[in-house]
């Protein structure tokens, strides 16, 4: 097998000057087929390999290890392009997470050098985008899409043989290992999950599908694919996420004057009677004093609330476990006002772990580092489009961190650090 980054460029990338690499060609030599694999190859590979060692199902123990090793392996010649910006960077977060775990006993050395090893696998795939930047968004599509085709596949799959999903893997069932769907339902319909650890998380996925289906001016039937690929998580937050995409393709197809009024409500009915009532009932199955997942995001809300009133400058550190949380007073008052002793009593204290990824980050690191990272990440410099077009875009996944621990994650990093790579116009 070899490597090559000389390759020649043929298809256009839609939306841009771009040229579009193809992917793979094949050479013959003594009648023995060889694959040549590209630079860009390698690098499409690497950022679906990043996003499903971020939020994938966890197959075994220390995955997450061993994809992280594999994502330094496949980027290792990113070292060699490092310039002191780079390296004052890479330092400074490395000093930063020893001085956070030197302050708090929660923060285990050994999380302390896997979240080093992410902090690595996002900006050495970064660096592989130093010069065509512009190629990230292409390659991020391709990738989502490759994901959601998948999931649709499994999902069509479950309506013919329902009784062929019958591996059991974390929260989902799967067919031959080849294909999953959640193990929740939503009004006895199966929710889909994809190769992702739940509902909530592939929504994620599936809502970036349909604004990139949107920005790059796909067909209707391509945009009403990725309307439906959000619908079937039958997740409230994907369904509320993908009102934003809704408003940035009324922006963008048919534009918001007079003349398209009847078009833009015509297209309104449409949306409460296929999907209103799916998810009204979600929101206020949500919001009701029996649901067991609407309570714990309001306690997730609370008690992260309350870790970063406790300590607001330094953080917590990366706590692994519960154990950290349930030693709280505060947590364990929030829960017994929340739930009842029964539920307690068969589920455990902080069941699920703390889900708010948004309020966990500032709780794990403080305002200060909370705040600036989160401003970098606003400040993303991957996508290349108008105002709109780049608030739909960070909005898709920082409303999901609401719901989704993912702010630790490598997919989370890429965002906030392109901003220090390519902040001084570099593309």
């Amino acid at each position: 097998m070899t490597v090559r980054s000389n390759v020649s460029t043929h298809r256009i990338w839609p939306g841009n000057s771009a040229r579009f690499t193809k992917k793979m060609k094949r050479i013959y030599l003594k009648e023995v087929e060889r694959f040549i694999i590209f630079k860009d190859d390698i690098r499409v590979f690497s950022l679906g390999l990043l996003i499903f060692q971020s939020i994938g199902i966890r197959f075994f123990e220390g995955q997450g290890w061993l994809l992280s090793f594999v994502l330094i392996g496949l980027n290792f010649n990113s070292f060699f392009t490092l310039k002191k910006k780079d390296l004052f960077v890479l330092l400074a977060a490395f000093v930063f997470l020893v001085f956070n775990w030197s302050l708090n006993r929660s923060f285990g050395l050994v999380s302390l050098f896997f979240q080093y090893f992410l902090i690595l696998n996002a900006y050495l795939l970064l660096l592989n985008y130093r010069g065509s930047t512009s190629e990230f968004e292409r390659d991020l599509y391709f990738c989502v899409k490759a994901f959601v085709i998948h999931a649709a596949i499994g999902y069509f799959l479950y309506l013919i043989v329902p009784a062929g999903f019958n591996i059991a893997v974390g929260l989902n069932k799967s067919l031959l290992g080849l294909f999953y769907v959640s193990n929740s339902s939503f009004a006895g319909l199966i929710r889909n999950t994809g190769v992702f650890w739940e509902p909530g998380v592939y929504q994620l996925v599936a809502n970036l599908f349909l604004f990139f289906t949107i920005k790059l001016n796909k067909s209707i039937f391509a945009v009403f694919f990725g309307f439906l690929t959000v619908v079937i998580s039958f997740s409230t937050l994907g369904l509320f996420v993908m009102i934003f995409n809704i408003l940035y393709f009324l922006f963008t197809r048919i534009g918001l004057n007079i003349r398209n009024l009847a078009a833009i409500s015509l297209g309104g009915v449409l949306f409460l009677l296929f999907v209103g009532p799916i998810l009204i009932s979600n929101v206020s199955d949500k919001v009701a004093d029996t649901n067991t997942s609407g309570l714990a995001r309001l306690r997730d809300l609370m008690i992260g609330i309350e870790l970063i009133k406790e300590r607001p400058i330094l953080g917590h550190g990366k706590f692994e476990s519960s154990e950290y949380l349930i030693e709280k007073a505060y947590v364990n008052k929030i829960e017994s006002e929340l739930f009842s002793t029964d539920y307690l009593d068969i589920h455990g204290e902080m069941s699920g772990g703390l889900t708010n990824g948004f309020l966990a980050l500032f709780a794990w690191y403080g305002l200060p580092i909370g705040f600036f990272l989160f401003y970098c990440f606003f400040k993303q410099r991957l996508l290349k489009g108008n105002r709109i077009e780049s608030i739909i875009f960070v909005l898709i996944p920082t409303v999901s961190f609401f719901s989704e621990p993912i702010t630790y994650t490598s997919f989370f990093l890429i965002f906030p650090f392109s901003f220090l790579i390519f902040r001084n116009g570099e593309n």
